[in-house]
């Protein structure tokens, strides 16, 4: 369940001084949709953005927002001697947002319970990422590479409990 601390009053303000007038009826070209960071609580990251796209939704404010992503890879993990699919976040704390900056969609997100803030900028002025940061992020989600979680590093001496050579002790040669 989420709380909502929003009235409808609070989304539809809008203070000339701080941002740029970017409204559905104001199609200008200074207000367009950028990737943004926010910094949320770690281990907080799905449910702040499914806050996030619930507020959206709700202020019917979807013109102002495009993708809301948490950045993760799958990886491979060993567990009890069988392989297991898992996720990990290359961010902790960290979730990707297309937006249109202005008074809306800033005190939208800045509204919603377990967000701390934007990185970058200030607190009336976040600045977006660069399209070259947000490709390397957006490339290296699209990849579809299942990457082994490692546990080992080539010529580490390990101990083995099932070795069928005279001596349990070895070095890593390979890692497959």
């Amino acid at each position: 369940m989420i709380e909502n601390n929003l009235d409808d009053n609070d989304i539809n303000i809008i203070d000339s001084n701080s941002i740029e007038d970017c409204t559905i009826d104001n199609k200008e070209e200074d207000c367009v949709i950028e990737w943004y960071v926010i910094h949320v609580y770690s281990g907080f990251e799905k449910s702040v953005k499914r806050s996030i796209e619930e507020y959206i939704k709700l202020y019917k404010l979807q013109d102002f927002f495009g993708e809301v992503l948490i950045p993760v890879e799958e990886i491979i993990e060993m567990r009890n001697g069988e392989k297991r699919k898992s996720s990990r976040k290359f961010f902790p704390g960290y979730i990707l947002i297309q937006m249109m900056l202005n008074d809306q969609s800033l005190h939208l997100i800045n509204s919603i319970p377990k967000v701390l803030g934007f990185i970058g900028g200030n607190k009336d002025r976040p600045v977006p990422i660069s399209d070259k940061e947000a490709n390397l992020i957006l490339n290296r989600l699209e990849e579809s590479n299942v990457h082994p979680k490692i546990l080992f590093e080539i010529g580490e001496i390990i101990s083995c409990l099932l070795y069928t050579s005279p001596s349990p002790r070895d070095k890593i040669h390979d890692l497959v």
